[in-house]
């Protein structure tokens, strides 16, 4: 006698359903990347790599990046051309932190007082 064994690959829930997961889900990513280099904290071209280091210290955490990191496109209308930004969440702008240029003083500054607020004296 045989046995068959059903197995359900997939699920498709309702556009609007997705749609209201993924906006509860982008209420945690309340940061954005580009603060840091509208304040001077690092500049466009570390910010990238800092931010891929931040993933991979996610991924070898074995976090999701997605919750973490959602990149999205600002149109500046001046120069014609979109500029990419990233949300993240609280975590991903303390990993930000910790993996950028050590070189940059104020980026010392905020490693030591993102320590600090963690009791790490």
């Amino acid at each position: 006698m045989r046995h068959s064994i059903i197995t359900v690959t997939a699920f498709n829930e309702h556009p609007s359903i997705e749609a209201f997961k993924i906006a509860v889900e982008e209420m945690r990513l309340i940061y954005k990347a580009s603060q840091l280099c509208s304040s001077g904290i690092i500049n466009s071209e570390e910010l990238l790599n800092a931010i891929e280091r931040a993933m991979k210290v996610c991924i070898l955490g074995g976090l999701s990046v997605h919750n973490h990191f959602r990149a999205f496109y600002i149109a500046d209308e001046n120069r014609h051309e979109m500029q990419k930004d990233w949300r993240l969440s609280k975590l991903a702008y303390a990993l930000l932190i910790l993996n950028s240029d050590v070189e940059n003083p104020i980026v010392g500054k905020l490693q030591i007082e993102l320590l600090r607020k963690y009791n790490c004296q």
